[in-house]
């Protein structure tokens, strides 16, 4: 067998529909492609300047937010929760980390934010909720979403990130280590003469922790629809991958002493910002796997590759409105955003751009289900095709002194409009069908 062979052999694993397939296949053949993809896009390099500007604006915010977070887990007298927390973030960093997260957190409640006046704590807000909206900006990439949420999705959103989130999940540290102190809990470790129960609290319970975080972030962070099988399985992949980079990084801590004596005092901002790369792209590392495990098509359409210009935009639009009206047509209940991709051969970066707008223009409407389908806002008997193309190009910008370009302009849309004839997508649809 040659090389040649075996690279027509991986292109066909690549292009298996894996819902056709049984379930053991199935799950090979989408952790392969899988794989593929999220390899391919790393690869491109736009995920790892995404974790660097986190890395950033993590540095900037790290304070800030953690003086939010006391000062709510102070209101429940469960402020002191939150070392540890930070503290098991910072153990791959050996003792250097132990030392770090002291200072931080003593810097933290030595902050008085009563001093500060209104105008300070309105930047202390915004250095907060900026982190959370870049972490957004991020995941919204890796999903293809173009548009952040609104003003007032993004306020109650983030509110309740830095309200509720810390509160969340000291609580539920908290009540893992509560029962792992009962009295029943320990008369059950008594018995544990294999060390299995010892085992499990100490590896496979934390994982199981830091993945239902995890889970958490995936599913409410992006401005989109994400199930809950699909982040559990990013999310599980991220912590395993968290768990694993924490190892080999903390390897890495403990073999280089040289380190300390080339950088002196830098070597532990060095290396915290080493570890703040690798944990934000491993997070994002997690939800781009959760982006191919829900939509499959996706993977051999690469990212912000072969965008569509002005005409091919056009015809793209019209393939998507009449893909979905021959479906409500046929009282189907509608084309996910897989569908569209499986059959109109593109990416969902090409389609989500679109959609939206079809979606603000009152054509398209997803309706609230897992499968987040795309359905037609009214009767398709009153979506005229020169609204689709008119939604897509926009409106003619005329200057008060209307030049020949602006009658060109005039002209063609006249010309487009007496073509279509005031033409519906349901009669555009019953032509088709009648052909």
């Amino acid at each position: 067998m040659n090389w040649q062979n075996i690279t027509q052999g991986f292109n066909r694993l690549l292009r298996l529909n894996s819902s056709e397939l049984d379930q053991p296949k199935r799950l090979f053949v989408t952790i392969l492609q899988s794989g593929y993809a999220i390899t391919r896009d790393l690869l491109h390099g736009q995920i790892q300047l995404h974790a660097m500007s986190l890395v950033y604006t993590t540095l900037l915010s790290i304070v800030p937010l953690l003086a939010l977070s006391v000062s709510v887990l102070k209101s429940f007298g469960v402020h002191n929760q939150l070392e540890p927390i930070l503290q098991n973030f910072l153990e791959p960093m050996g003792p250097k980390g132990l030392e770090l997260s002291a200072k931080i957190i003593s810097f933290v409640e030595n902050m008085n934010v009563a001093v500060l006046g209104s105008v300070g704590i309105g930047l202390l807000f915004y250095t907060a909720i900026s982190l959370i909206q870049k972490v957004e900006d991020s995941f919204n990439y890796i999903w293809c979403v173009k548009h952040r949420r609104t003003l007032a999705q993004q306020v109650s959103h983030y509110l309740s990130v830095l309200m509720v989130g810390p509160v969340l999940l000291v609580s539920l540290v908290g009540v893992v280590a509560s029962t792992m102190n009962t009295s029943w809990m320990k008369y059950l470790l008594s018995f544990d003469t294999f060390g299995f129960a010892a085992w499990f609290s100490t590896y496979i319970l934390p994982t199981l922790i830091v993945t239902a975080v995890i889970t958490s972030v995936y599913m409410f962070v992006p401005n989109t629809k994400v199930r809950l099988q699909t982040a559990a399985i990013g999310a599980f992949f991220a912590a395993i991958l968290w768990k694993t980079g924490g190892s080999i990084f903390s390897f890495f801590v403990v073999s280089s002493t040289k380190y300390d004596a080339i950088y002196s005092g830098f070597a532990i901002a060095m290396m915290l910002m080493i570890w703040l790369f690798l944990s934000w792209l491993i997070l994002l590392v997690g939800t781009n796997l959760s982006f191919y495990w829900q939509n499959p098509s996706s993977v051999l359409k690469p990212r912000n590759q072969n965008v569509p210009d002005g005409l091919s935009k056009r015809q793209l639009g019209m393939k998507i409105m009449v893909l979905i009206g021959q479906q409500y047509q046929q009282g189907k209940p509608g084309c996910t955003l897989e569908m569209l991709v499986e059959q109109l051969a593109t990416s969902a970066s090409n389609l989500i751009p679109l959609l939206e707008i079809f979606e603000q223009r009152g054509m398209l409407i997803k309706a609230n289900t897992d499968q987040e389908n795309y359905l037609p806002a009214r009767d398709i008997g009153a979506i005229q095709l020169q609204d689709i193309i008119g939604a897509i190009d926009g409106k003619i910008s005329l200057n008060p002194e209307q030049s020949s370009v602006d009658d060109l302009f005039l002209k063609l849309e006249q010309q487009r409009s007496q073509i279509l004839d005031n033409q519906s997508l349901r009669d555009f649809i019953i032509n088709i069908d009648a052909k």
